[in-house]
């Protein structure tokens, strides 16, 4: 697929814009940017590790127990580990996607608010007194907020789609004809 250019004069849509800046940021940030796209990731597909626990623990122990009418205990506790270890990598993969991915957003945050509050101070202080205070700290603030905010779930959203991919493969696997 060819790359759409811009005709001359012609600014991208707002969409467009909006990819630009989540890349500029991931640029910007590629490190902690993977971090915590790996920790989405490892939480998203956890959720598909929690099921097939949860179904060879029904195969193997619970339905062997109702059985028999007793329960086989070094099953359950293998059971209860299988379960405790997959939460464990749950909570491993939640921590470190909302710690990388907003020290993510607070440093692309620091970095743009510093320059647009250097820019402010390169202008003549006829042009500050054309503008109201509220309006240039919303811009050093506000408007650098908005701008960053989009970068927090993006890395949820990525393990959100690898975790897809895996689910429909493991369907095929499953049952092919479904």
């Amino acid at each position: 697929m060819s790359e759409r250019v811009a005709e001359p004069g012609r600014q991208p849509g707002v969409i467009g814009q909006g990819f630009a800046n989540l890349g500029r940021g991931i640029r910007d940030e590629p490190r902690l940017f993977a971090v915590a796209t790996v920790g989405g990731c490892l939480f998203t597909l956890t959720g598909v590790a929690s099921s097939l626990v949860l179904g060879e623990a029904t195969d193997r122990v619970v339905i062997p127990a109702i059985r028999r009418g007793y329960a086989d205990w070094s099953g359950i506790a293998l059971a209860a580990a299988a379960l405790s270890l997959v939460g464990l990598a749950r909570a491993l993969g939640m921590f470190l996607r909302r710690l990388a991915g907003g020290t993510v957003v607070f440093r692309l945050q620091a970095r743009h608010r510093h320059a647009v509050t250097r820019q402010y101070l390169r202008l003549p202080l006829s042009w500050h007194q054309r503008h109201s205070t509220g309006t240039l700290l919303s811009n050093a603030n506000s408007d650098v907020e908005a701008a960053w905010a989009p970068v927090m779930p993006l890395p949820f959203a990525l393990g959100a789609l690898v975790m897809l991919v895996v689910a429909l493969v493991l369907l095929v696997v499953t049952d092919p004809v479904l």
